[in-house]
This record gives C-alpha cells, structure tokens and sequence, in this order.
C-alpha cells in the first residue's frame, strides 16, 4: 500500500492568535526521496533535512493547529457522550463534517492498543471544559515547517530527481505551489509573518 501525504498551510493574523487555515493540499504519494527528507518513518528517514517539531501546541501544552490538518489527523474526544449530541457507533466512533469524534472509552481503547502500527497521544495536555485530541493512529510523522525549510528540501530532491535531458522531475510541481502560496501569506500586511507553516503528517 502506498503512503500519502496529508498536509495544511497555516497561518496567524497579527492582531488574532487564532491559527487559520489557508488550504488543505494534496502533494503527492509514495515520493520516498522527498518523504524521507520529510521525516517520514520507512522512507529513509536518516536523511531528514527538516526540524523534527511533532505536533504544534502552545504554552500551555495544548494542540495550537488550524481546524484543516486537525480535521486530517486528529480525532475529537469528547467526555459524556450521552451530553455531547452525537449518535456514536458500537466502536464509539462518529464521524462528523469536521473530523472523527470518537468517547473518552474509544481514546482508552487506542491508548491501550498493541495492534496500531503508530503510537497514539493525547494532544491536550488536560481535558477542555469537556472534549480533548488524540491523535489518529493512521497518521504518522507530523510535523510543521517554513517555507525557507520546504525549499530546501526541493532544492536537494530536484538535483536527484533530474530527467536525462535535464528537466526537473519527481512531481514536485505541488510542493513548488505549497511554497508560493506561503510566501504570498508572509508578504500580506495583514498576516504574521513568522507564523506561515506547512504542517503535514503521512498515512500508512
């Protein structure tokens, strides 16, 4: 089965701290040589030509990324299901317009789990008034980068990836896309500079 990367580009406006998402893009499967610059296990992941950041939370200790790549990546907890509104399955799992909501037994059940091939975390550092996230055990390696980060990394995988006659190949058009639409959010009067970031993780 091929990996596939799920990633967001992400930013904060300077008078909110509210992370937004600007898009939700799909750039590529099963690209080992730019996978592994990435991070991601089983790709080579020696030659990681990235800061290994994990999951983006805020002073204090809690998950700080926008609603796209959570919805992706995380699953909703919530505490007190028969309270919560939402018609869970005999798995305690329901998925909603915004992401998995699975019961706080569900989460236990995960956490507890020697069958999942990656480890599952709580990404709240403690119980929000009723609901918390945990990490779905189908993603692996997140992480978040800058655009300066992301260049890098096409630069050293286009040089391996040349065609014979020359041209750049490995499919790296959309990574190239991903990096000009963060410089454009670094350059608004309006946007945060320092808080544009591609915030990516890998399935399978």
């Amino acid at each position: 089965m091929s990996t596939s990367i799920h990633g967001s580009i992400e930013y904060r406006h300077t008078y909110s701290p509210i992370v937004f998402t600007f898009a939700d893009v799909n750039v590529g499967v099963s690209m080992s040589n730019i996978f592994g610059r990435l991070g991601a296990k089983h790709h080579n992941e020696a030659r990681t030509a990235v800061p290994v950041r994990g999951w983006p939370k805020n002073g204090q200790g809690d998950l700080d990324c926008g609603s796209g790549f959570r919805t992706q990546a995380a699953a909703l907890v919530v505490r007190g299901s028969e309270e919560a509104g939402v018609d869970f399955d005999e798995n305690g799992h329901c998925r909603e317009v915004d992401g998995l909501v699975i019961t706080e037994e569900a989460a236990e059940k995960w956490l507890a789990s020697k069958h999942f091939s990656n480890p599952v975390e709580w990404l709240d550092a403690d119980w929000r008034s009723n609901f918390r996230y945990i990490s779905d055990p189908d993603i692996h390696s997140v992480n978040w980068i800058t655009a300066d980060e992301l260049s890098v990394v096409i630069e050293k995988t286009s040089k391996e990836l040349r065609t014979p006659d020359g041209r750049e190949g490995g499919f790296l058009g959309g990574y190239h896309a991903v990096v000009a639409a963060m410089r454009a959010l670094e350059q608004s009067p309006s946007v945060e500079a320092s808080s544009v970031r591609f915030i990516y993780g890998f399935d399978n």
